[in-house]
């Protein structure tokens, strides 16, 4: 069972809000516009960002949700906002429901985690989808042999 707090829920959202209005980068495709348009489903997939210090180490989150919603705002947002508060920068992955694509989801940026300096921290979220992702991820051949794309489009710009 999932607890939800409104007013922790809100203060997420209006910091969110003021980072957006400052101009800051809060979402992160993960997807190429070719991806998206191939798949319509992707369109609705990518990283929300919780800035924390240049060059720090960073954390992503994947929620809980069973393979049926992503529970990111009471499952991932709390926690990645306070590893930002902490110096992380800190990233909430949105993903589709359901099993293989949530996995397909969490692949797409899981050679980045593997091959900036050796910085990175994953957390494990949720009972069933957040803590099963992770494992299901790292069969041969699923995880991206070229993430050049992501890396080219926000990793640097965003942690440093």
């Amino acid at each position: 069972m999932y607890v939800l707090y409104p007013e922790r829920s809100v203060s997420i959202v209006n910091e969110m809000k003021d980072r957006a209005e400052k101009g800051e980068q809060i979402f992160c495709d993960i997807y190429m516009d070719a991806e998206k348009q191939a798949d319509p489903a992707k369109r609705n997939t990518g990283l929300f960002f919780f800035r924390g210090n240049p060059g720090e180490k960073f954390a992503i989150t994947n929620s809980g949700g069973g393979f049926v919603y992503v529970a990111a705002m009471h499952d991932s947002f709390p926690h990645m906002q306070e590893l930002a508060r902490r110096g992380y920068n800190a990233f909430a992955l949105i993903y589709r429901p359901g099993a293989q694509s949530a996995c397909e989801n969490l692949a797409e940026p899981l050679p980045l985690s593997t091959n900036m300096l050796g910085n990175s921290r994953w957390i494990r979220k949720g009972i069933r989808c957040g803590a099963a992702q992770p494992e299901r991820v790292w069969r041969p051949g699923l995880v991206p042999t070229e993430p050049q794309h992501l890396e080219k489009r926000f990793m640097r710009k965003v942690v440093d």
